[in-house]
C-alpha cells in the first residue's frame, strides 16, 4: 500500500520570499536557500527527511518553474547525517549517514499540488529513536552551506481508559484518561468507527469494509508541570457521537444492511516545534489569510522544520449491546440500517 509524504513547501517558499505573485524578479544577489521537512516518529522503523531548495527565476512564472522537478532540488545532492546527543552523558555518541532514495521505490507518493511529483527524492535512515536523546540533522551542500536542526523524541505513553479489553457505552458521556507523553506538547484524538456495508447490486451481494473517522479533539495543548508525566482527561459526549454517525455515514438505498465491527482510538502527539509549524501552515493556507513574513523554522542556515510526533493506536474496542441497539433502532439513526446486537429479540430487525 502506498503512503503519502506531505510537505507544505509552497507556503514556506512563497512567504520566505515575501511574494504571492506568479512572477519572481531577481532583486539582489542570488542566495542558496535549503528547505527541509523532517518529522521523526519513534514507532517508525524507517525515517525520511525531505530536502529541497527555494528558487528564483528572473521573468519566469513561479508556477511553471514549480512543475520542473529539477528546479526543486540541489544540482548536487548534499551530504546529510543525523548526530545523536545523549542527554544524560551530555555528548554526541552516534552518527548516521542518510541515504538518498527515490520515494516511489519505497511506495511513498507526493501529495498532488502545484509542485512537480517526479522526481521525488527523500533521505532515509533506519536506526531506532529514543526519548533520552536529541537528534541533530546536519546538511552540507556543495556550495559550502551548512544547515542544522535538532529535535527531542516523543516516547510511548499510557492510555488508562478505554483499552482494547473495555466495552464502551456511548449512550452516556465517558472520559478518555491518558498520561502525558515524554516531550509531548499537543494532542489529537480520532475515533475510527469500523463497519461493513452489505449491498445488493444486480442480484449480487457485495460486502465492503468502511471506516468513518471522528476527530474528538485536535491540537490540544497539554504542558505538564515541571515536565513531569501527568494524568489528563477528556470527556467524550454521547450526543456528539450520534451526530458524527449521521454526518459521516451516508443514507443509501443500495445498502441492505450495515454491521458494526469495532472502534479504534488513534492518538497523535506532537512536540512544540511541530505544533508551531502546523499552526503557521494552517494560518497561511487560505488566500484571504495569507500574509507576507518570515516562515516558521527551527533550522539554522535554512528554512523548514525538524520535529517529532508519536502515534498510539488502541484497536478493536467494542460497544455495549444497548449502544448497538440504539444505533440500529433509534429514530435518528435507524435509516443508516445497522444491525442490532444478535441477542436482540427481533434480530436482524428492530421490531
Amino acid at each position: 500500500m502506498k503512503t503519502k509524504f506531505a510537505f507544505s513547501v509552497c507556503i514556506l517558499i512563497c512567504i520566505h520570499w515575501a511574494a504571492c505573485s506568479t512572477d519572481f524578479e531577481l532583486a539582489g544577489e542570488w542566495k542558496e536557500t535549503t528547505v527541509v521537512y523532517g518529522v521523526l516518529n519513534a514507532r517508525d522503523s524507517v525515517h525520511y527527511i525531505r530536502i529541497q531548495k527555494a528558487f528564483l527565476g528572473e521573468g519566469i512564472n513561479a508556477f511553471e518553474v514549480a512543475q520542473i522537478g529539477d528546479s526543486l532540488y540541489h544540482e548536487v545532492a548534499p551530504t546529510v547525517k543525523v548526530e545523536v546527543y545523549d542527554v544524560a552523558e551530555k555528548n554526541f555518541d552516534k552518527q548516521y549517514n542518510l541515504q538518498k532514495i527515490e520515494a516511489i521505490s519505497v511506495d511513498i507518493e507526493k501529495e498532488e499540488g502545484i509542485f512537480a511529483t517526479e522526481p521525488h527524492w527523500l533521505y532515509q535512515f533506519t536506526h531506532p529513536l529514543t526519548a533520552d536523546s536529541l537528534y541533530q540533522l546536519v546538511i552540507e551542500t556543495q556550495r559550502g552551506n551548512t544547515i542544522k536542526g535538532s529535535t527531542p523524541i516523543i516516547d510511548n505513553f499510557e492510555l488508562r481508559y478505554p483499552d482494547s479489553d473495555d466495552t464502551l457505552s456511548l449512550l452516556q458521556n465517558f472520559e478518555v484518561l491518558f498520561e502525558t507523553a515524554p516531550n509531548g506538547f499537543s494532542y489529537s484524538l480520532y475515533l475510527h468507527f469500523n463497519y461493513t456495508n452489505k449491498s445488493l447490486t444486480n442480484n449480487d451481494t457485495l460486502q465492503e469494509d468502511v471506516t468513518a473517522i471522528w476527530p474528538i479533539f485536535s491540537n490540544k495543548k497539554i504542558v505538564p508541570f515541571n515536565d513531569r508525566i501527568t494524568l489528563s482527561e477528556h470527556q467524550v459526549q454521547s450526543d456528539l457521537f450520534f451526530n458524527f454517525l449521521l454526518g459521516k455515514i451516508p443514507v443509501s438505498d443500495t445498502i441492505s444492511e450495515r454491521n458494526f465491527k469495532s472502534i479504534d482510538l488513534v492518538f497523535w502527539v506532537a512536540n512544540e516545534d511541530y505544533y508551531n509549524y502546523d499552526q503557521f501552515v494552517r494560518a497561511n493556507l487560505g488566500i484571504t489569510s495569507f500574509h507576507a513574513g518570515q516562515p516558521f523554522t527551527n533550522l539554522e542556515g535554512g528554512i523548514g522544520v525538524l520535529a517529532s510526533r508519536y502515534q498510539k493506536v488502541v484497536k478493536n474496542i467494542q460497544i455495549t449491546p444497548s449502544t448497538l441497539d440504539a444505533i440500529a433502532c433509534s429514530p435518528a439513526t435507524r435509516q443508516l440500517r445497522f444491525l442490532p446486537n444478535r441477542a436482540h429479540p427481533f434480530y436482524p430487525y428492530c421490531f
